[in-house]
């Protein structure tokens, strides 16, 4: 069972200028309380990354998403509680024209899924490509 605040949404962060979006950056936040966190014993930072990563790959019906692992991190709360967050990158075109055009200052995760580190990017774009040219049975 996961529990997401009520303004963590699935985002979808286009890259690159307006109208040459080749890239986006899908985006999953989930943040457990204290008692969710308990619930897992000594597992539950493992297990509240298997949450972000299989909450995103069911928010998109997306390639990317959907096969390969995304890049996830764990931050402990003052409160005792934890969130995590998982990113993946994708080249579908069909994502980069349905992914919002997000204000600037809107969230601070759009600012962190832009910058995200360009050693990333390379990774998965590779990863993508090896996916796609694998013989399909």
């Amino acid at each position: 069972m996961t529990r997401r605040k009520a303004n963590y949404m699935p985002l979808s962060v286009p890259l690159g200028p307006p109208d040459s979006n080749r890239f986006t950056v899908h985006v999953e936040r989930i943040r457990w309380d204290v008692a969710e966190l308990a619930q897992h014993g000594s597992g539950s930072r493992e297990a509240l990354t298997a949450a972000a990563r299989e909450s995103l790959r069911s928010a998109f019906d997306c390639f990317a998403a959907t096969l390969l692992e995304a890049d996830t991190f764990v931050i402990e709360q003052d409160d005792g509680g934890a969130e995590a967050t998982a990113r993946v990158l994708c080249d579908s075109d069909a994502c980069a024209a349905a992914a919002e055009p997000y204000e600037v200052n809107s969230d601070g995760e759009v600012e962190a899924a832009r910058k995200w580190p360009f050693a990333s990017l390379v990774y998965q774009q590779t990863a993508l490509k090896l996916l796609r040219d694998e013989p399909r049975p």
